[in-house]
């Protein structure tokens, strides 16, 4: 969980450096939201959210369905939204990961 709550803080500062969203410029220049943001990723690191790892042991679909979810995932909405959209990226991983192991 530690590197995936690093990426979730640096891909928010890349999108809104490279993003002329005024959405997430307002986000970002929000203590509010930076401390709802740093309380909701502290408690993800301690929950016992079960998720998925993003090691591959080989490159078959058997058993990586879950993986090449994510990446397909991800990749559309980066194809569809662009750059801005990447600290979308951890809430679908978090996504994912639950519907995966619910069924």
């Amino acid at each position: 969980p530690t590197p995936a709550n690093a990426l979730a803080v640096v891909t928010l500062v890349v999108a809104q450096h490279y993003s002329d969203s005024p959405v997430l410029s307002a986000l970002t220049g929000s203590r509010l939201f930076i401390i709802l943001l740093s309380v909701s990723l502290s408690l993800l690191m301690v929950t016992r959210v079960k998720l998925l790892s993003l090691k591959f042991k080989d490159l078959k679909l058997k058993g990586n369905e879950g993986r090449y979810g994510v990446i397909l995932v991800c990749a559309v909405i980066i194809s569809t939204f662009g750059i801005s959209v990447i600290p979308v990226i951890i809430p679908v991983y978090i996504i994912v990961s639950v519907i995966y192991f619910l069924f």
